[in-house]
């Protein structure tokens, strides 16, 4: 019998806490409250703060979705399950390519990949249609052994290849690359799918009973594939990402829409699952997998079967203007067994032709949108004149924009009111000015933000970049508005590997751990963990980005925020100097002491240079200092790079990467650049930093930050500063020495030797 509440809170925290009294600490945590408070909440003699009622929303309601009867949907994928279907399939990828290799057939591992899909597609399509795959009876039937196999796959092309493509592609995009005088290497290829003839192997495809598993062993051989081929990194997403987002995507859609989603008979007005740039289909194929589990779980494999029949025909779009890529999809879409796919051949941004005909037809149809769109094309002149964040939205006009704030714009345009978006997005959407703070506004009126993700550096390694990435979530409002919305951000600081290079191939590692399934479980309320909140983000928050607003752990939070007026800022003991100094004026015939990032010890806060040609000055010196000023790099500043400039660079020239401080009395230098390198500083310097390829700090912020300490401490350390700076002149003085009498001793063996 459910549990009666006397108030609306008391029923939010059992919500939240899904009833359990011990779980209550770490609801209190993540609200940022006393454990007492929530239970005056929960007793009815208190009733919360707006700010902190709006948390508790958010929380109870993830926590409902987490802790309700569709918590399988957030289970993630079983290793051990038909784990011999796996490796018939795995066993199969890897012949059938070791063939076209062997043979040195095709020039290319992508047009081996290509070749490979198609072979793969006509055996699970007649496999799954009560027909007999790709086998030996081809080969004893005709001599002619590739033509028969060349007809076989043309066959299963024409039976199921979807409608959706048959207007877009060519026939001849589906043949297979086999001549017919190469009979040698056709028994070689139908050789290679003796793993999926096996009798049980062969008849778990046919029933249908794994398709999950079917897909997820030909996804990870695309993977694979792609990471030993770096053309085509550029097109994957990581299965780690993936998996989180879908997770985020399905997990939030409404109690009515899910079930919609997994009913068969109710699912194809559920509206549109959309990639618009689905490359090799992961993020659909995905969302199917998670469907089919849970619908399976619930109602059967029949049903399941159903569902993913039908989802396929009515529900899941992908879209992309490469035709490999979507050979791709196209095979790893029928590893569900459906013969009906909507897949096309399109330009997603184009607004004319039959392009912008397709893509107008999906306006406010998309009941989820998950994607991951490619960056950094520019679009100019014509191209934008049907944008609005090209002729309203915009506050400066611009000759050109990145094609990521035309996909947002289109995104809007695609969702139904109330659709959900979860894409991955450089952090410029979410910190840069300008164009990029226009978009904000115009997405902000148009949609609630739900929740933003920082992905580690590293995330997108694969494809040659280390360009920092988020996923954001976010729901169509019915109407616009400009009301605050209470956001998840979280910073992902591991996602399980790392990328090494050896030679010239990239190489995916293992390394630590994959903490997007917590980060998942803290943003449905099940635990707290570092670097995660709810904050309120309102249409004039100026950044966006889950580093700026979840980047403090709990501990420096806390500490900063219940500041009494008692903290010491950087400003209140240093001055930010903005001395500029170009050292042409010197003459091109002189040089200066030039100090950069490189040049810099953070750990003995050592300061040196290098004698640079006046003539050869590069453009970033330009900072004239003074001896004892502390030197902050503002780039990457998670390395901690902090000296302290020495008596003989008195007057040199340093980076404009630095900020440069000036102590006044209240502290010593050495003391400055000890406290600022304590991770309590870090933490709030990192917070601040912006950009996608070098993040950095705008060097007025590091006066903001909060040093761990009080004045009493600071007065404490003088006299231990000028004992460790007495000793470290007289060890500076010692190792001058030693190098001197060494030298002069090598000096006189020389000269005897002469």
């Amino acid at each position: 019998m459910p549990k009666k509440h006397r108030n609306p809170f008391a029923k939010l925290i059992d919500q939240a806490t899904a009833g359990k009294a011990d779980a209550r600490q770490s609801l209190a945590r993540e609200l940022g409250v006393s454990k007492s408070s929530l239970g005056r909440w929960y007793a009815g003699l208190s009733r919360p703060r707006p700010e902190f009622e709006g948390r508790l929303r958010v929380v109870a309601e993830r926590a409902h979705h987490l802790y309700g009867s569709q918590s399988s949907l957030f289970e993630w994928p079983d290793g051990s399950r038909d784990e011999r279907l796996r490796r018939a399939v795995a066993a199969t990828c890897r012949k059938l390519r070791e063939a076209f290799h062997r043979r040195g057939r095709l020039s290319s591992r992508q047009e081996a990949l290509d070749e490979l899909a198609k072979l793969l597609f006509a055996h699970v399509m007649s496999a799954t249609h009560a027909g007999p795959g790709i086998g030996r009876y081809i080969a004893y039937s005709s001599a002619r052994v590739a033509e028969g196999l060349r007809k076989f796959v043309a066959q299963q092309f024409q039976a199921f290849a979807p409608v959706s493509l048959s207007h877009e592609m060519k026939p001849s995009d589906f043949e297979l690359r086999l001549r017919g005088d190469e009979n040698e290497l056709a028994l070689d290829l139908i050789g290679c799918f003796d793993p999926l003839r096996e009798p049980d192997v062969l008849q778990c495809v046919r029933g249908l009973e794994s398709i999950d598993v079917l897909n997820d062993a030909f996804g990870q051989f695309i993977a694979d594939s792609f990471v030993q081929e770096k053309e085509l990194g550029q097109y994957l997403t990581p299965n780690e990402v993936v998996r989180f987002m879908v997770r985020v995507g399905v997990g939030s859609l409404s109690d009515e829409m899910r079930q919609s989603l997994l009913d068969p008979d109710a699912v194809a007005s559920a509206g549109v699952i959309l990639d618009p740039s689905c490359g090799v289909g992961t993020f659909l194929t995905e969302a199917l997998k998670v469907l089919y589990s849970e619908c399976r779980r619930v109602r059967g494999v029949e049903a399941a079967r159903e569902l993913v029949a039908k989802a396929l025909e009515s529900n899941v779009v992908g879209i992309d203007k490469s035709e490999r890529m979507l050979r791709l999809a196209l095979t790893n879409l029928a590893m569900f067994g459906a013969a009906k796919v909507n897949l096309h051949l399109a330009n997603s941004l184009a607004r004319t032709g039959a392009d912008g005909e397709l893509m107008a037809s999906l306006e406010s149809k998309a009941t989820l949108i998950l994607t991951n769109p490619p960056f950094g094309a520019r679009f100019d002149g014509t191209q934008l004149l049907k944008y609005q964040i090209a002729t309203e939205w915009i506050s400066k006009r611009a000759r050109a924009l990145d094609s990521e704030l035309l996909f947002l714009e289109r995104y809007l345009d695609w969702l139904a009111p109330g659709g959900h978006l979860v894409a991955i997005v450089p952090d410029s959407i979410l910190t840069n000015k300008g164009v990029f703070e226009d978009m904000r506004r115009a997405l902000f009126e148009r949609a609630e933000i739900r929740s933003i993700v920082s992905l580690p550096a590293v995330t997108f390694g694969m494809a040659g970049t280390t360009t920092k990435m988020s996923v954001l979530h976010l729901t169509k409002r019915l109407r616009a508005s400009r009301s605050a919305c209470n956001v998840f951000f979280a910073v992902c600081e591991s996602v399980g590997y790392e990328v090494q290079t050896r030679g010239a191939t990239r190489i995916k590692v293992s390394r630590g751990k994959n903490q997007l399934p917590e980060i998942f479980e803290a943003r449905e309320g099940q635990r707290t963990l570092p670097f995660t909140r709810v904050g309120c983000l309102d249409f004039t928050a100026a950044r966006w980005d889950a580093v700026f607003n979840a980047g403090l752990s709990t501990a420096v939070r806390r500490r900063i925020d219940g500041d009494n007026g008692g903290m010491v800022r950087v400003r209140d003991v240093a001055d930010l100097c903005g001395e500029r100094f170009n050292p042409a004026r010197l003459g091109a015939d002189r040089s200066f002491p030039y100090i950069e990032i490189s040049d810099v010890d953070g750990e003995s806060y050592s300061v040196r240079a290098k004698q640079v040609p006046c003539s050869e000055a590069p453009s970033r010196a330009r900072k004239r200092v003074q001896a004892g000023d502390v030197l902050v790099s503002t780039v990457r500043p998670e390395r901690r790079t902090i000296g302290v400039v020495p008596r003989e660079l008195d007057g040199a020239i340093c980076s404009t990467g630095f900020a440069v401080l000036r102590c006044r009395d209240e502290i010593r230098p050495l003391v400055l650049a000890h406290l600022l390198r304590h991770s309590f500083a870090t933490e709030q310097i990192v917070k601040e930093n912006s950009g996608i390829a070098y993040p950095a700090v705008e060097e007025s912020r590091v006066l903001d930050v909060v040093l761990p300490i009080d004045r009493a401490g600071l007065r404490t350390t003088t006299a231990a500063t000028g004992r460790f700076e007495k000793a470290r002149r007289a060890l500076r003085e010692a190792e001058e020495a030693f190098a001197r009498g060494v030298g002069e001793a090598v000096n006189r063996w020389m000269e005897g030797a002469s």
